[in-house]
């Protein structure tokens, strides 16, 4: 898998700039070379995702399986990971504009939600974090009626008012800017028998 992912010289076309620059945010469609998603998806299915619930004041309800990847493995997880928290990091960089870290660790953090499975409305900002990254590995889809899609929302007033709604993709890499508060957003809770897979995560200020 390592020889095929991209490599250190990709770099943000000129629509992807220029939908960043409109909104601090984009969807990129069809981000891996084809086969990477794949494999990604089936290393994510044969590892456990212990449930993890909430403890504090934002609920959530989800899987989530950390890998550190390890040099020169070749397993897939190992090695997206190591492209993505190098090259990876640099086209974020480059299309955000920003001075962008990894974690010290290199994880790389698989999410998996099922049937009940949710996250309330939140923003992401710690003072550390810069971007927000949701990379799709969702092999179905479904109406957001039956929850698990992702929802940007504003406040107005006491009311969330829905601005957004991204549906769980395959092969999708979603990014936003949340280096100074970030968007409010949420994953509504699956209210059927779905498998939504993510790796997930930020990169932090450089």
């Amino acid at each position: 898998m390592a020889a095929d992912l991209p490599g250190a010289d990709v770099t943000p076309t000129p629509a992807q700039r220029a939908a960043w620059a409109a909104r601090e945010g984009l969807r990129i469609e069809g981000f891996l070379p084809p086969g990477q998603a794949e494999a990604l998806l089936a290393a994510l299915r044969a590892l456990p995702h212990p449930l993890r619930a909430s403890e504090g004041a934002l609920g959530f309800l989800y899987g989530e399986c950390t890998l550190v990847p390890e040099p020169d493995c070749d397993h897939p997880l190992c090695a997206f990971g190591r492209w993505w928290h190098d090259a990876g990091r640099a086209f974020v960089a480059d299309l955000s504009g920003l001075a962008l870290a990894s974690p010290a660790d290199h994880r790389v953090v698989g999410m998996h939600y099922g049937k009940g499975g949710y996250l309330d409305c939140h923003n992401d900002y710690d003072g550390q974090r810069a971007v927000a990254y949701v990379l799709g590995l969702t092999p179905a889809a479904w109406p957001w009626e039956e929850g698990g899609h992702l929802e940007f929302v504003a406040v107005e007033g006491d009311a969330e008012v829905l601005v957004e709604r991204r549906p769980p993709g395959f092969n999708t890499l979603d990014l936003f800017d949340v280096s100074t508060g970030g968007p409010l957003h949420r994953v509504p809770i699956l209210t059927a028998h779905h498998e939504r897979r993510t790796i997930s995560g930020w990169f932090l200020r450089g």
